[in-house]
């Protein structure tokens, strides 16, 4: 009496609950084979509890890292631009005027495809720049102002030629920040301008060596000084390789959520 229960329950399992297309008669008789079935049921209870478990959180995130690219635009900008598309990827350009009054289609190209463009300048020329503050703000303005021309965009966010330190004077800063401007240094160079093309693994060994120790010094908005040279458009997609393996978010600047790097340390800009 207790096997012919025994058999019936089991039985009503097989109905219940889903079951792979085994056969549960043996030859000799039309009996439930109660291993098979008890391997099943073990095989459900199992994958409920797999199932009831919370899934594997992400790998953690690293910094947020700001690529930018100086000098441009010129042809090497649009194999930046591609790569940058390539990947996914924003970027920062700090342009220089004279370069932008030959090169119009690239930077309404750079615009387009959603990266921010800041001056450089207009002419990079040391002595121009540098002669007064009334000279330095003069560059600025007119790079703006081309910028805003091309893309209807008037940017706050600017790079000077060689690093704010220690060619920006007070009086330059006075100006700048009169004018509402931000002004960006960087936190890694590359130093992709010393290398020749075959040398291009030396600017992606920089930037992994000079990203890390910023990264565990606690740096958590990382900007990476590249430039729009033929060397760098070879480099380039190896970093962002690099970078997204290592867990690190590339983004491209937001004037509304400025972050503070300049080597003179004012932190009004």
């Amino acid at each position: 009496m207790i096997k012919l229960l025994l058999s019936f329950s089991l039985t009503l399992l097989v109905f219940i609950l889903p079951f792979p297309s085994v056969s549960l008669a043996t030859e000799s008789n039309s009996s439930v084979d109660h291993t098979v079935v008890e391997k099943h049921i073990n095989r459900l209870l199992n994958k409920k509890i797999e199932d009831s478990r919370p899934p594997v959180p992400p790998s953690p995130k690293k910094a947020n890292v700001y690529l930018t690219f100086d000098d441009g635009p010129n042809k090497f900008t649009t194999i930046n631009l591609q790569t940058l598309k390539q990947y996914e990827v924003s970027g920062t350009f700090f342009f220089l005027g004279k370069h932008m009054k030959e090169h119009e289609s690239i930077v309404k190209a750079v615009a387009k495809n959603g990266h921010y463009i800041g001056t450089h300048s207009m002419t990079h020329d040391k002595t121009k720049v540098y002669k007064n503050a009334e000279a330095f703000i003069q560059e600025i303005n007119s790079g703006v102002s081309l910028i805003e021309q091309m893309t209807g965009h008037n940017p706050r966010l600017i790079r000077v030629p060689y690093g704010s330190k220690p060619h920006v004077t007070t009086a330059m800063q006075d100006k700048l920040i009169k004018q509402n401007y931000k002004l960006w240094d960087w936190d890694v160079d590359s130093n992709d301008w010393r290398y020749t093309d075959k040398q291009y693994k030396e600017i992606v060994k920089n930037v992994q060596l000079e990203t890390e120790k910023a990264y565990k010094s606690g740096d958590k908005d990382i900007i990476i000084l590249l430039h729009d040279r033929s060397q760098t458009t070879k480099a380039l997609p190896l970093i962002i390789e690099w970078l997204q393996e290592e867990g690190y978010t590339l983004k491209t600047y937001e004037e509304e959520k400025h972050i503070v790097q300049n080597f003179l340390r004012d932190k009004s800009l």
